[in-house]
């Protein structure tokens, strides 16, 4: 299977190639003699046959975000070392993980660092060393502290609000 990535890897583009193979003797048709869908295996929940060796996770971070891949990808196992989008994951599911791991550690994450650390243990070692800041934070200190009178309307004249006499 490796080779076969391989070979797809020099003709598509790496979000086109698929992460799971199902070998058949033929293909099911239907009446019409198209490719009948329906009656196609799903692949199976093991690992995929991927280049990196399986490393099981260390630590709870890593077997909290372990275990939200494995729910998410509907597979039986993941290694440290596996890449998200190598084991199935996509845009949307990463962002479906985002929303997870915000709410498990309560704090901002930036959803950029998912697909900059798209490994279990790269991710663990940047949320691990990310200050603990809690959610939102850096929308709070735009806010007026409580007492403060808000803005006057009235405070100067400027093109937008000076009348004309």
């Amino acid at each position: 299977m490796s080779e076969l990535r391989a070979f797809l890897a020099t003709k598509l583009p790496e979000y086109m190639i698929p992460s799971a193979f199902v070998m058949l003797d033929k293909l099911p048709l239907n009446a019409n003699g198209k490719v009948d869908r329906k009656a196609l295996p799903a692949p199976d929940d093991a690992r995929p046959d991927l280049a990196t060796a399986f490393i099981a996770p260390q630590g709870e971070l890593e077997e909290f975000i372990a275990a939200q891949w494995r729910d998410l990808l509907r597979l039986a196992r993941v290694g440290s070392r596996d890449n998200f989008f190598d084991l199935g994951g996509n845009s949307v599911m990463i962002v479906q993980i985002h929303h997870r791991l915000k709410q498990h550690l309560q704090r901002d994450i930036p959803l950029i660092a998912l697909f900059q650390y798209p490994t279990i243990d790269t991710l663990a070692q940047f949320l691990g060393a990310q200050d603990t800041r809690p959610l939102r934070s850096s929308r709070a200190s735009s806010i007026a502290p409580p007492g403060s009178a808000p803005p006057s309307r009235n405070a100067a004249p400027s093109p937008l609000n000076d009348e004309r006499r």
